[in-house]
């Protein structure tokens, strides 16, 4: 990919999604509700193996067969429970819920076999049980707010950012930056993110620099705007 100039009015084309260079690890998107065909578009040719997780992921119904590249091929499917207790939070309107995941194995016109998994669980916790520090190559959090609804999980925002009094609130940048590969990229709308997300301008924060790549087009939700940006 040509190298492009750091400014607001960066995009990204359609064609250059597949030359977006991505280190060897995996793709999580933590509360990803239905932005799953987003996630395929930018990652498709160069991710292994892709993780979402949101609440509404419930039943064996689910499936990313809407979602991934129309000539992927499923080979297979299967439905567990992650585990025998419950578990709840205020975003589940403390109702409680079993943990569920839904693993499906495609196979890309290359040949290459694509694993996706689909969990219905807590996102935070999610990220600190099923990666290891090093293990994301690509992270996604887009679409998700404060009020009723969303999460309230500031994914790409430290907890020295916190503005406010809202003991549901949970800053998660540093345990994000420590379990991405060096040279990952995350995509963030910069709506639930440190302010740097916002700039389009290289910052440094958790004692690594964030350096931006351009801005992506045709999201799901149009006032909002991701970007993607690359650790250093």
């Amino acid at each position: 990919m040509n190298k492009k100039n750091l400014h607001s009015n960066n995009f990204f084309k359609e064609h250059e999604y597949k030359d977006l260079k991505i280190p060897s690890g995996r793709f999580y998107g933590p509360c990803s509700g239905q932005d799953l065909n987003f996630a395929f578009r930018l990652f498709a040719e160069t991710i292994k193996h892709f993780v979402f997780c949101d609440l509404s992921y419930r039943g064996r119904s689910v499936s990313a067969k809407n979602a991934v590249p129309n000539d992927w091929s499923l080979i297979s499917r299967d439905f567990s429970f992650a585990q025998k207790s419950e578990k709840k939070t205020w975003y589940s309107g403390n109702r409680a819920f079993r943990p569920s995941v839904i693993t499906e194995l495609w196979k890309r016109p290359d040949g290459l076999d694509v694993i996706v998994e689909l969990r219905r669980d807590l996102a935070e916790e999610v990220l600190v049980e099923q990666f290891e520090i090093g293990s994301i190559a690509a992270f996604m959090h887009i679409n998700d707010g404060t009020s009723e609804g969303g999460s309230d999980l500031w994914f790409m925002a430290s907890p020295l950012q916190q503005q406010n009094d809202n003991y549901r609130s949970q800053f998660l940048l540093p345990k994000v930056a420590q379990r991405l590969v060096k040279g990952a990229v995350v995509v963030t709308d910069g709506v639930m993110a440190h302010s740097g997300f916002k700039s389009y301008t290289p910052f440094v924060s958790e004692n690594v620099k964030w350096k931006p790549l351009g801005k992506v087009e045709n999201n799901n939700v149009l006032d909002r705007q991701p970007s993607l940006w690359r650790m250093c």
